[in-house]
């Protein structure tokens, strides 16, 4: 668990709360969801989901799974 710990340590993101509850607000989406799509956005990286509602609300933020692998 120390190992575990000490390597997912430097790897941790902040979750922009203001546009989590943005995006839950224009989406109907939960704030759950858009805490995923807040990070993605925020590293500027592709949210890969099975989720097809989070697909096809956030197409250009998304990747789907089938896609991915």
């Amino acid at each position: 668990m120390k190992n575990a710990s000490q390597i997912m340590e430097s790897n941790e993101y902040d979750v922009n709360s203001k546009m989590v509850l943005t995006l839950a607000k224009e989406s109907s989406l939960s704030a759950y969801d858009c805490e995923f799509i807040a990070s993605a956005k925020d590293i500027r990286v592709k949210l890969v989901t099975a989720d097809q509602r989070i697909a096809l609300i956030f197409p250009e933020h998304t990747l789907a799974l089938q896609k991915f692998i």
